[in-house]
Order: structure tokens, then sequence, then C-alpha cells
């Protein structure tokens, strides 16, 4: 749950499908889809721009919301292709690439299929253990945004 009261908003921007909160702390992206009907958003919009110009605070109630999956492919591919997050996929590949050549030149020069067993096994669990251990869990439950 993110609380931050009306008085910590200092920009409030939104798109097509998401909405953009900045306060003095940090900012927060509300996918639109998230809220339950059209008049929440509308609702939501009202008073995150009216409490802009207003130094008094608001007695609002939460918006309640959800993350869903699609959301967050949605964001992943947003950020990859207009971001720069591009630059990650460019960085694995490569490394994985260059793992790729490695093997090819330990298969063809190695002594031994033994050795050659050994080394390319290592190298390949070391790439499986970096995939593994990148993976993080999202949380896609409800969550309450409280103005």
């Amino acid at each position: 749950m993110v609380t931050r009261p009306w008085s910590k908003l200092t920009s409030f921007s939104e798109s097509k499908t998401h909405f953009a909160l900045k306060t003095k702390m940090d900012g927060q992206v509300l996918p639109k889809s998230a809220f339950s009907s059209e008049a929440d958003v509308t609702r939501f919009r009202e008073l995150a721009s009216g409490q802009l110009n207003q130094d008094k605070p608001a007695t609002a109630p939460h918006f309640d919301f959800a993350l869903k999956a699609a959301d967050l492919r949605a964001a992943y591919w947003l950020h990859t292709l207009k971001g720069g997050g591009w630059r990650g996929l460019v960085k694995a590949l490569v490394i994985y690439a260059s793992m790729i050549y490695v093997v090819r030149v330990l298969w063809t020069a190695a002594p031994s299929d033994g050795l050659r067993a050994g080394v390319i096994g290592g190298l390949v669990g070391l790439l499986l253990l970096r995939m593994i251990g990148k993976r993080r869990q999202h949380y896609f439950g409800p969550l309450a945004y409280v103005l």
C-alpha cells in the first residue's frame, strides 16, 4: 500500500493508458485499466488535478486497483522499445553469443571428451544460474492508492 498526502503531490500527468503522479519523495505510475470503471478514472483525474492548485489537504477516498499481467507486459515492451531498455537485451545477446563462441572453441580445442563435457557443462550451468537468479516475482494482488 502506498500512502501520500495531497500536500506532497508536485505534478500530475496522464496518457491514454496511465496516470503519472509525482510527489516530493518519488513517482507513481497507475494504469487506468486498474480502475473499476471510467467514472473512477474521471473522479481520480478530477481530484488529482484539482489538488495541484490548492494548499489545503483534501479528504478523499482511496482508489483500489490491481496490477495485471497484461499491464506488466505492456510496460515491459514500452520500456524496451521506447525507454532504452533495448540496451539490456543487446547486452544479454552479446553475453550469450560470447558463451556460444567459447563453447565452440573449447569443443574443438579440448583434448578429451570428458574435459569438453565438464567445461561446457560448467559454462551452461553458470548461464542458467544467471538467468534464474535475475527472476523476481511481481505482485498482482489488489493495491490501494490513498491520496
